[in-house]
């Protein structure tokens, strides 16, 4: 899997990417990690080595990360984008949520809380390529579940 943080500050990048690696070394994960410093920039990641797992930033100059959430969304369905601002506006994060995004994360981001939240996101993603579809399943409206009557008198 592959794992994109995208944000204009080099010392955010920087640091999410630290947290991204040492997890990654600790928990003997298997995942590559990529930046990206724009909205554009992270949409032609998306393209060439798709991603898994997207920390946007929402506030950058040129594509915002509303806009590369929209486009990363169109390209690939499944890539799971964490929004993350300095900004707590709820009507920000209600747009981000409605277009795509799967969580918000506040800035400045906490190491311990981070780690945490990659923890159940890994898990998340790796869930739903585990789920298969049972074409057998019961139907209770359509398959008889109990083998015996009951009768009342």
């Amino acid at each position: 899997m592959n794992i994109l943080v995208v944000d204009d500050d080099f010392i955010i990048r920087e640091t999410l990417s630290a947290l991204l690696d040492q997890y990654r070394v600790v928990h003997e994960k298997n995942f590559e990690i990529f930046v990206a410093e724009d909205g554009q920039k992270a949409i032609e990641l998306v393209r060439a080595h798709g991603m898994g797992l997207v920390f946007m930033d929402i506030n950058m100059p040129g594509m915002n990360g509303v806009e590369a959430t929209k486009a990363i969304k169109a390209i690939s369905k499944d890539t799971m984008i964490v929004a993350i601002s300095s900004i707590e506006e709820h009507s920000k994060q209600r747009e981000l949520l409605e277009i795509g995004a799967e969580d918000y994360i506040v800035k400045p981001v906490v190491a311990e809380l981070f780690k945490r939240r990659l923890s159940h996101y890994l898990k998340l993603i790796e869930s739903r390529h585990q789920i298969s579809f049972k074409s057998r399943a019961i139907n209770c409206y359509t398959t008889r579940i109990y083998n015996y009557t009951l009768s009342f008198t």
